[in-house]
């Protein structure tokens, strides 16, 4: 879950998805939230939408943010924020329609993607708020809180204190996360019960989660690690066997003690595996700024005897970004999803084809080459542990490195795909985040 800089000391970092309000009685209390709101939002390529209403009209609000913002004049010339009266946008064409306004909100959202802003900044004064129009508009707001989760945009709605009466007061904190209200001279934050329910219950969960994953994590190498030494005896002795009795017993002593070598060999490699997959989160190195150029020529390097012997072409690629992360990590990744190219390659000699696209909040890889395809039915199978496609006498492996590849990509906030067709290559896309 990505957070952002609310701007607001007393909220601190939010998601997106988050919608709130604040209650005033002045335009000064109006200023006070809504200048650091979107000062942060504006230094953090966030699109920007100011509605204004009274008691702060345009003029005032923009000549305070040039106060507060440096280079404002160069964030509005640009297009980064729109000021517009509420006659421009909840009431255009003479009245409110609630339809009209929430896709507008999406529609800006979408245009503010393109444009490569991270995602949607706003508010929206409702001082011009009537009667007549009040249950309309909290219909307006609980669809609101319904639906802006499912996307990059937070929204603080500014209601004056004085305009409304205690059923309307519960009415707007019913439908936001929190409320933000001025008690002596001091801003406080007041939550519903559903929304503190939901964040305890919530939290709860990921607790339970996490020590889940702890508890496997430290079976899977305590397991692991625990089996190594009667292994390596099993193994030892094995082949000490075979030296010393090869050809001296008949001919299916010699295929028995074969297989039993072999396969002491493969639990040897799938022990190894399953070690490094239980490491990934618990021998993790801290993240730091990683050139991504850096790990993959690193992991080409690893790979420079595979890549000669099979006459593999690495094409060109754009450049790479910087992104923060496990270096060590990142030079698996691309090992193992190049090392795979190369292992279930076709008859045609190896192309292999690394790219990058800068997206909204993330950085996204793609590696193609042109290899024998996976058959997309078991598209999600490759990553999942221990699956395999191929039996191990046609192609060598235990099932894990692509399970370990999946598990760093999550390590980093990150997601991990295959498209692919049988005869015809596949692609790995992965997501990091900027």
């Amino acid at each position: 879950m990505e957070l952002r800089k609310s701007g607001i000391n007393l909220i601190g970092n939010v998601p997106w998805g988050t919608h709130f309000c604040q209650f005033y009685e002045t335009k000064d209390d109006l200023k006070d939230i809504l200048i650091p709101y979107f000062k942060v939002g504006l230094e953090n390529n966030e699109y920007c939408m100011l509605i204004t209403a009274d008691p702060l009209s345009s003029l005032e609000i923009k000549e305070a943010l040039k106060k507060a913002v440096p280079d404002f004049d160069g964030y509005y010339q640009e297009g980064q924020i729109e000021i517009l009266s509420y006659t421009e946008w909840y009431t255009k064409g003479g009245s409110f329609d609630s339809d009209r306004v929430l896709n507008g909100w999406i529609e800006k959202l979408d245009q503010a993607l393109e444009k490569g802003y991270d995602g949607l900044r706003l508010t929206g004064n409702t001082f011009w708020l009537e009667k007549e129009d009040w249950k309309d508009f909290v219909d307006y707001e609980e669809a609101v809180d319904t639906v802006i989760g499912q996307y990059q945009m937070m929204a603080l709605c500014t209601y004056c204190l004085e305009k409304c009466n205690a059923a309307e007061v519960i009415d707007v904190v019913n439908n936001h996360e929190f409320a933000l209200i001025k008690r002596k001279e001091k801003w406080e934050l007041i939550e519903t019960t559903e929304h503190k329910r939901t964040e305890e219950e919530l939290i709860n969960a990921m607790e339970k989660i996490q020590k889940s994953n702890h508890d496997l994590e430290q079976f899977a190498y305590v397991a692991s690690h625990d089996l190594q030494e009667p292994l390596r005896m099993i193994s030892s002795f094995l082949q000490l066997l075979q030296r010393r009795y090869e050809g001296q017993l008949d001919s299916d002593a010699d295929e028995f003690i074969g297989y039993a070598v072999d396969g002491a060999q493969r639990m040897h490699d799938l022990i190894n595996d399953l070690l490094e997959f239980s490491r990934v989160t618990t021998k993790g190195k801290k993240f730091e700024d990683v050139n991504m150029e850096e790990p993959l020529e690193n992991a080409l390097t690893n790979l420079k005897l595979s890549i000669e012997e099979n006459n593999v072409a690495i094409v060109p690629k754009n450049s790479l970004p910087t992104i923060n992360g496990d270096y060590s990590q990142m030079t698996q990744l691309f090992q193992n999803i190049i090392g795979n190219a190369i292992k279930y390659r076709s008859s045609d000699p190896p192309q292999i084809h690394i790219s990058v696209t800068n997206e909204a909040n993330n950085w996204l890889f793609s590696i193609k080459d042109n290899g024998l395809g996976i058959d997309p039915k078991y598209a999600d199978n490759v990553f999942k542990i221990f699956r395999r496609l191929h039996s191990n006498s046609e192609y060598e492996g235990t099932g894990v490195g692509l399970a370990i590849t999946k598990r760093i990509v999550e390590r980093h906030n990150g997601q991990i795909w295959v498209e692919s067709e049988p005869g015809n290559g596949s692609t790995f896309y992965f997501t990091l985040p900027k």
